[in-house]
């Protein structure tokens, strides 16, 4: 999911300022490779450990076609505080036009104490597997994710926890026998879920889908049209977005966009109302130029 909360488990900003470190990277064999990272970082005034350590290693094995099985392990290592995320991936090469991928990553995260008591380790996983079918006509995806809420991964970048979904895309795209219209996305549908629990007692708080339809048109290298209409079920909301884009030369281009909102509620004069039809509520025009200067 190219949305997806887990962007990457590793993210190299997140050692600041090291003292030293290596990296190193290889071949075992024909379809082996390893490459692994070491680092001492140095924050002077910090209350756990100046000196933490990064530790990052990956191993991968090449199979059939663009295919491959993975490994991966990153440390964060600060006095009795740790961090430590292993686990899988891979993908699969099914057919000409089908993919399979996969990764399953295990989190144990001691957090610093309180009152000199050791905390408890905090076991937390992070699975998704995802398929992907394309054709010249069709792109069709369907995904699951999980995310457990307490997974942490402190040598990468996470945006969310606790997140559970499922995600359905597909898109057809028409190629016209005309010198005018290119190319014509007219059905493109995405639909996403996800559900949010209450860890003390596994209630659940809510649950709900987004269905998203994207139409697009490439009239020619200039003249691009978009619409995207978004249907969120859980607030009964409609947004219908419009765009129409000329590219004069590449970095020179001209944007006018229109955007709404509508839900089925109306204002009764003392509060808003359901009512059987949806109404406009929020509205937005917009004109872009950038421009390509070449110095």
């Amino acid at each position: 999911m190219e949305d997806s909360p887990l962007l990457s488990l590793v993210y190299t900003r997140t050692i600041i300022d090291p003292i030293y470190g290596f990296k190193l990277t290889g071949k075992i064999s024909r379809r082996d490779t390893l490459a692994a990272i070491y680092a001492r970082d140095n924050l002077p005034g910090d209350a756990v450990d100046v000196h933490p350590d990064f530790i990052i290693a990956r191993y991968r094995h090449s199979i059939k076609d663009d295919g491959y099985l993975g490994a991966f392990y990153t440390g964060h290592e600060a006095g009795t505080v740790f961090n430590r995320v292993g686990g899988f991936d891979g993908r699969f090469r099914l057919s000409q036009v089908s993919v399979l991928s996969f990764h399953a990553f295990g989190a144990l995260t001691r957090p610093p104490g309180e009152g000199g008591l050791t905390p408890e380790t905090n076991k937390d996983h992070a699975l998704s597997v995802l398929y992907e079918y394309s054709t010249r006509k069709w792109f069709v995806n369907l995904g699951y994710q999980d995310i457990s809420r307490n997974f942490q991964v402190d040598t990468g970048f996470l945006t969310r926890t606790g997140v559970r979904r499922i995600g359905a895309f597909a898109m057809y795209q028409i190629y016209p026998k005309s010198s005018f219209v290119q190319k014509i996305e007219p059905f493109s549908l995405n639909l996403t879920y996800s559900n949010f629990y209450r860890s003390s007692d596994h209630e659940k708080i809510y649950g709900y889908s987004i269905l998203r339809n994207r139409n697009t048109f490439q009239v020619n290298k200039y003249l691009f049209v978009r619409a995207i209409f978004e249907y969120n079920m859980y607030y009964k909301r409609l947004t219908a977005d419009g765009l129409v884009s000329f590219t004069y030369i590449p970095g020179t281009v001209f944007y006018v966009g229109y955007g709404s909102a509508l839900d089925r509620t109306e204002w009764n004069g003392t509060e808003y109302v359901p009512v059987d039809r949806f109404i406009e509520k929020r509205n937005g025009f917009f004109f872009k130029v950038s421009y390509l200067w070449r110095l």
